[in-house]
This record gives C-alpha cells, sequence and structure tokens, in this order.
C-alpha cells in the first residue's frame, strides 16, 4: 500500500487503484508509520507527499516489490496465462 499511495499520490488514488477503501489505505499507512516510529507522508487536505524518511524508504522498498512480483510472475508461468497445445475432440460433422 505505501507504493501505491507513493505513485499516486492520493490515499483515495490509491484507495481505488487497489479497490480498497481509503480509510483502509490510510490505517494500513498509519500502522507502517507507528511500526518504523516515523512519518512516511505529509498529509494536507489537498495533498500527500513524501518526507525525506519517506523518499528514503521508497527507494530502498521500490526494488524488493519488483522483486517479489517478478517471482509471482514467474511463479504464474510468465504472463500468468495458460500456455500450449489445446487438443479437442468432438464427432465429424455429417456429410450432406
Amino acid at each position: 500500500m505505501f507504493l501505491a499511495v507513493a505513485e499516486a499520490g492520493s490515499f483515495s488514488e490509491a484507495a481505488r487503484r487497489l479497490g480498497i477503501s481509503p480509510s483502509a489505505v490510510s490505517q494500513a499507512i498509519g500502522s507502517l508509520e507507528k511500526r518504523l516510529g516515523t512519518p512516511l507522508f505529509r498529509r494536507s487536505t489537498r495533498s500527500v507527499s513524501l518526507t525525506d524518511v519517506g523518499n528514503d524508504y521508497l527507494v530502498a522498498a521500490a526494488p524488493a516489490v519488483e522483486q517479489l512480483r517478478q517471482a509471482a510472475e514467474n511463479a504464474t508461468g510468465k504472463s500468468g496465462r495458460p500456455a500450449g497445445t489445446l487438443r479437442l475432440t468432438m464427432p465429424r460433422a455429417p456429410s450432406i
């Protein structure tokens, strides 16, 4: 969720992209900030921006998340789509 908010620049836009409520995003970010003991975002009524610590966290976390995405893609067969030969067996159409 951290990356989604950082990329979207908005809690509500990140929530829309993730298909969850803005309050769920806000609570998750708040929980992360509490665990880390520092704010990651500057919040105002009109915008959200990264703090210096938030930017450092983004720089460190983004490659790790990309590696996880790549691992998931590799585990699902590159494209995540079925691949290979499909064989069908069906009766012949009668001759007319």
